[in-house]
């Protein structure tokens, strides 16, 4: 079980600093203009303290299931791919939550956001290697 918290913990951590980081790049990269309003690290530091806020529910709703899960699957690629689908189900649950209503225009740098904080964890959570002995080929 620490093997497999361990990788879930990793993975958030990683994906809570990192796609902040990517998406302000990408996002200053595409919007030059907006460097005057926002500077950089100012808007990063925002987002990764948004997403850890924000991503706390859907952790510990991970963190409840984790443990069915390791129950249920055998092999270290059953057990990693749901649980990157059920964390990309998670993230698009907490976005649809938390910016329900927000105007038009506003629209597109959240899906952005949302669909780099996806591929965050599909990189990261295929990278990480879970370590148990339960689990004992954790190459996948």
């Amino acid at each position: 079980m620490r093997g497999y918290f361990t990788y879930i913990i990793k993975t958030w951590l990683a994906t809570m600093v990192i796609a902040p980081i990517v998406f302000a790049s990408l996002f200053y990269l595409f919007d030059p203009t907006t460097s005057a309003e926002y500077p950089f690290l100012k808007m990063v530091t925002f987002l990764i303290f948004v997403g850890f806020v924000f991503s706390i529910p859907s952790l510990l709703l991970l963190g409840l299931a984790s443990r069915y899960f390791e129950k249920i699957f055998d092999d270290t690629r059953g057990l990693k791919t749901v649980t990157i689908l059920v964390s990309m189900v998670l993230i698009i649950i907490s976005f649809i939550f938390f910016f329900n209503g927000m105007e038009k225009k506003e629209l597109p740098p959240i899906i952005g956001l949302a669909i780099t904080y996806i591929i965050s964890i599909l990189g990261f959570g295929f990278y990480f290697k879970i370590k148990s002995p339960k689990h004992p080929r954790s190459s996948f």
